[in-house]
């Protein structure tokens, strides 16, 4: 019985123990679990928690809770789990692991945020720390934890940063983890996938991994995660707005205790990518963005990639008035993060290694805008492809270039070489094919009202940069060119071609550029000069705009003593003296020109006139910028149909008063060309003719002078033009003084004159020196013609006659022989002479005359001699005797004074009518253009009757003037 009650009694108390050890795991366990949670939470951390039913199955070891959330004391969620359950397995303690056959969270929400004072809100969850720290021995040892699997579905954490300006929430969801045998156990590993939705993609990983020692393996792969969370985030630190894109990534992962990370086959794309500024305008437009072979070692610090490749991607830029570049702008509103960014640069110790194979862009754009111009329109350059390959963070490294593009989808740009970013050294070859210039007409536009309708540029051009200098080398070529003007609505330049080569502009050291040839082939200008004396190429031009006053300054500092002050303006503030930059040197060696027109038009003058010079062709050689340096030139070319002009000269383009050797030449110009100036200039217009002109100009030291040669054939005048600023000169008559037995005017015209007086021109030095000849030659007629003959000074000015007489003395015969040589030279010259008579000379020489055959017929009739007798006889058949006795007796001692007395009272009683002058001046005609016709050489045309002059009584002769005209 007692060993009965013994049993009863130990079956009792397993029973009890059984009943207790039951009712503990089933009641008191999830109670406690219950209570001591919320507990904690609600008394110690003051959260609102709240907890749902909590089971425990103390002979399975396993805990199964529902409806758990915590908030916080603002009533904002943190925690969040719809349902738990965990699976215990208790028979691993046995060899000191805790294991978990199962962990299985439904639901899961983390809320997580960061206040403006930088705590995170789930802090509240901790334990607060504790005052003074528990001194640190050693390391805690790891504990031995295995879990055979974990399960979370459905999880959801969300981000918020409410403090940011703007404010920041993101939520990742779903979250899905599954893995398999993870354990802290040595060398254990298990396998895992976890999946996040983000973004609205997916972030996944799959792999392996391994507590002791860490050891991490993963396949990573996004897909189609929006970056415009990202973008929102990084926003205020960012010069760009994200409007749109997407990002994909797959790669392996092997992170390990070391502690050390390995990424392999790293894959990247970035698509529908769009940036634009704050103020919505878009920058940016990238539609693939693909990485490719991608390799990450750390702690190495290594990445490197195979390949980067951008499709499609569309840049715009643009420069707005009174702004920079518009990529400036943006680079400077990042200028604060960038200089804390730069302010401390990295160790050379940590500097990352970083290589990319190729970066690759295809089918690539970038628009400029310049918004600068009146009319802004939109530049595109087109990259078909650009290849950057071998990019490395090496000391060393070099990278290489290639790639084709466009202007506006028309012409070719291949750019080859290579660039080493640290020293820079840039080795570049360009290769420009039918670029269109039509686009840069809004820039020429700045300058002239002008557009640009054609022309293409190509050509070979080489950039090289480093130790030894800067230099830009190669050849250009402008072909095509052809200008309109836009104030006469047609054109007024173009070229066939225009070659640059053997360019070479050295910007370092020392700035300098130098051309082999400049070759201009069949270049055409137009030239107008309008009724109001402005040229068409002069009202093209844009007027610059008035500069805007300083304003001026409220106070001027006392300045100091010395030249800087002296020199300053008054009121105006010091400042330092800078010296003018120096100009850029400036050599060509040649630029010819080739089978070149000039259409020249001039409207201002009493008559139209237009020349076309044609068939130009010429060189100028070794042209410099320097001061002392001296140009050669040479041209050629055709005038109208049958002109010819030659130009040889050398300049020194820096001072050319100081050195200018100038030969021009002329032959074979139609004079009619120049018609409408010899009609401004001179009042005539000019029928026929032609010209040659041979004129040799030296200016030295601001001294000139030239030796000029002019020769006109078959010169003729027409009619007489009204011109106000015509020169009042004898023309018609100049011309054929200077006309030559063949028609012909060769003239010399020497000028000299100095070009420091401001009034002092070329142009009028040659005006005036023509207009002196002409004057000379048309006021002096004929001491041009005794010139011709070597006839003395105003030898053949005037014939002389013996008053009362008609007969050429030897002396005058001598005169007028020289006449007629003159004329015979110059047979567009005509004398016209009516005669003259001087009236008392040759009215007392007749009466003279007439007594003489009064005193001869008295003297033949008496036959009684003497002188005497033959007077007194005439005196008093004349008057009487008494009159003879009354004036003999008035002398009677002086025979010679009566004599004297009888003769003057006979001479004054003579007949004399006023015809006999007349008759007298024509008998002189007569006697003087018989002679002249009678001449060798003269045309009767030359010797014309004139008006009868009245004569000069000089060194007793009557001196009759001639009169010269142009036929």
């Amino acid at each position: 019985m007692r060993r009965l009650l013994k049993a009863y009694r130990l079956w009792l108390v397993v029973a009890v123990l059984v009943l207790g050890y039951t009712a503990a795991g089933f009641l008191l366990v999830p109670w406690l679990a219950r209570d001591q949670l919320l507990d904690y939470l609600r008394e110690d951390r003051g959260l609102i928690a709240e907890l749902g039913p909590v089971s425990f199955n103390p002979y399975l070891f396993r805990l199964h809770l529902q409806d758990f959330a915590v908030r916080g004391q603002d009533g904002a969620p943190l925690v969040a789990l719809r349902e738990g359950f965990v699976d215990f397995d208790p028979s691993w303690l046995l060899r000191g692991i805790w294991r978990v056959r199962t962990l299985r969270l439904d639901a899961p929400v983390l809320h997580l945020e960061r206040g403006a004072d930088g705590i995170w809100n789930v802090a509240a969850l901790l334990p607060p720390p504790t005052a003074e720290p528990e001194p640190e021995d050693q390391p805690a040892a790891v504990p031995r934890v295995s879990v055979g699997e974990v399960t979370l579905s459905g999880g959801r954490l969300g981000y918020a940063e409410p403090g940011r300006e703007p404010a920041f929430r993101q939520q990742l969801t779903p979250i899905e983890f599954h893995a398999t045998e993870l354990a802290t156990l040595p060398d254990a590993r298990g396998d895992y996938r976890l999946t996040l939705g983000i973004a609205g993609g997916e972030l996944s990983l799959t792999g392996s991994a391994g507590l002791a020692p860490v050891a991490v393996a993963a396949r990573v792969e996004v897909r189609n995660v929006s970056l415009r969370p990202a973008a929102e985030y990084l926003g205020p630190r960012l010069p760009l707005r994200l409007a749109a894109g997407t990002a994909g990534l797959t790669a392996d992962v092997a992170v390990d205790a070391g502690p050390g990370v390995r990424v392999q086959g790293l894959a990247a794309e970035v698509a529908g990518l769009k940036l634009a500024t704050p103020a919505g305008e878009p920058v940016l437009e990238l539609p693939r963005l693909a990485l490719s072979g991608g390799a990450l070692a750390w702690p190495e610090q290594r990445l490197d990639m195979a390949a980067i490749t951008l499709t499609g991607a569309q840049l715009s830029t643009w420069l707005d008035p009174g702004q920079p570049f518009s990529l400036l702008q943006l680079a400077a509103q990042n200028g604060g993060a960038q200089s804390a960014a730069t302010a401390t640069p990295p160790s050379k110790g940590s500097r990352w290694q970083i290589a990319l194979k190729k970066l690759r862009f295809e089918q690539a754009e970038i628009a400029f805008a310049d918004r600068t111009l009146a009319e802004s329109g939109t530049r595109r350059l087109q990259v078909e492809a650009l290849d950057i390959t071998d990019i490395s963070s090496a000391p060393d490294a070099r990278f290489g270039i290639d790639g084709s593009l466009q202007l506006d989808g028309a012409g070719k740009i291949a750019v080859q070489g290579n660039v080493a970013p640290s020293p820079l050294a840039v080795e570049l070859d360009v290769a420009l094919a039918e670029l269109p210039l039509v686009p840069a007409t809004p820039y020429l536009r700045r300058v002239l009202h002008s557009a640009i309708t054609d022309g293409t540029l190509g050509g070979q051009l080489a950039l090289r940069h480093g130790d030894a200098g800067t230099e830009l080398s190669g050849n250009l070529l402008v072909a095509g060119l052809a200008l309109d003007d836009l104030v006469r609505q047609r054109p007024w330049l173009r070229w066939q071609g225009l070659e640059i080569a053997e360019l070479a502009l050295q910007l370092q050291p020392k700035a300098r550029l130098r051309i082999g040839e400049l070759r201009l082939t069949q270049p055409w200008l137009d030239v107008v000069v309008r009724e109001d004396g402005t040229s068409n190429i002069g009202r093209m031009r844009v007027a610059a705009p008035a500069a805007e006053p300083l304003p001026a300054p409220e106070s001027a500092p006392t300045a100091k003593p010395g030249a800087a002050a002296e020199s300053a303006p008054a009121g105006a503030p010091a400042v330092p003296a800078t010296a003018d930059a120096a100009p850029l040197p400036v050599i060509v060696e040649q630029f010819r020109v080739v089978d070149g027109a000039l259409k020249f038009r001039d409207f201002s003058l009493p008559l139209p006139f237009g020349v076309q010079t044609h068939s130009l062709n010429g060189a100028l050689r070794h042209f410099s910028n320097g001061e002392e340096a001296r140009v050669d030139l040479q041209l050629e070319g055709a005038i109208d149909r049958y002109g010819e002009a030659r130009i040889v000269a050398r300049v020194q383009p820096a001072a050319p008063r100081m050195f200018t050797e100038l030969e021009l030449q002329f032959d074979n110009v139609d004079f009619r060309s120049v018609s409408p100036y010899s009609a401004k200039f001179a009042g005539y217009a000019i029928d026929s003719g032609t010209l040659r002109l041979d004129l040799e100009y030296r200016v030295e030291n601001n001294r000139l002078r030239g030796d000029n040669r002019v020769l006109l054939k078959q010169l003729q005048l027409g009619e007489e033009v009204e011109s106000p600023g015509a020169t009042k000169l004898p023309l018609h008559l100049a011309v054929a003084l200077l006309k030559d037995a063949k028609g012909n005017i060769d003239l010399e015209l020497p000028v000299r004159g100095d070009l420091n007086d401001p009034k002092v021109s070329v142009g009028r030095l040659v005006w005036k020196a023509f207009t002196n000849l002409i004057t000379r030659v048309a006021t002096a007629p004929f001491a041009a013609l005794g010139r011709l003959v070597g006839a003395g000074k105003g030898e053949l000015e005037a014939i002389g006659f013996a008053p009362g007489a008609t007969a050429l003395t030897p002396s005058q015969r001598q005169v007028a022989d020289h006449l007629a040589q003159a004329l015979a030279q110059r047979p567009g010259i005509a004398v016209a002479f009516g005669g003259c008579t001087a009236e008392d000379a040759d009215a007392a020489a007749l009466r003279a005359a007439k007594l003489e055959a009064v005193l001869v017929r008295h003297g033949e009739v008496s036959k009684k001699g003497g002188a005497d007798a033959v007077l007194r006889a005439a005196f008093i058949d004349m008057f009487s005797k008494d009159e003879w006795k009354a004036l003999a007796a008035a002398h009677p001692e002086a025979p010679a004074a009566l004599a004297d007395a009888a003769r003057e009272r006979l001479l004054a009683a003579q007949p004399f009518d006023r015809s006999e002058l007349a008759a007298l001046a024509e008998a002189r005609r007569d006697a003087v253009l018989g002679y002249l016709q009678a001449q060798t050489g003269v045309q009767a045309a030359q010797v014309i009757s004139g008006e009868r002059r009245t004569g000069k009584l000089a060194d007793g002769r009557v001196r009759c003037q001639l009169e010269p005209r142009a036929r």
